[in-house]
């Protein structure tokens, strides 16, 4: 009669198998999580310039926006530039650069993590005051 079960190498074997299986799926999901985070963190920022921009097309000051908008831990810095420019047979129109610093990614995921980015945007309004 055979005996049918399995030697402790082949054991030993699949347990090493198995645990290598394991502890990438962990990893995965360690990365995976840290990206979502570090994404949430990048679109805060983006829709916290963008409300500052609606703000702004809506007539109020720079000033205004700084202190009506909460503060976001995302955002190092929001800055307004504006300026006034005359168009031919349009009148004067106002404009602002709005520049934003934020902190980029979560740092276990990207080279540029925890590195403070910039994104401008520039905007354009009738002259209302």
């Amino acid at each position: 009669m055979k005996n049918r079960g399995y030697s402790l190498v082949e054991t030993l074997v699949a347990s090493g198998i198995l645990l290598v299986a394991i502890g990438a799926a962990v990893s995965l999901a360690v990365t995976m999580t840290a990206f979502e985070e570090g994404n949430a963190k990048v679109s805060r920022a983006f829709n916290y310039q963008e409300q500052a921009a609606r703000l702004y097309h809506l007539g109020l000051t720079p000033d205004e926006i700084s202190g009506l908008l909460p503060a976001e831990s995302a955002v190092e810095s929001l800055t307004f530039t504006t300026d006034a420019l005359v168009i031919a047979n349009l009148g004067t129109v106002e404009t602002a650069t709005l520049q934003m610093e934020y902190q980029s990614g979560a740092t276990i995921t990207s080279a540029t993590a925890g590195v403070n980015q910039v994104n401008t945007i520039t905007l354009v309004r009738p002259s209302i005051r």
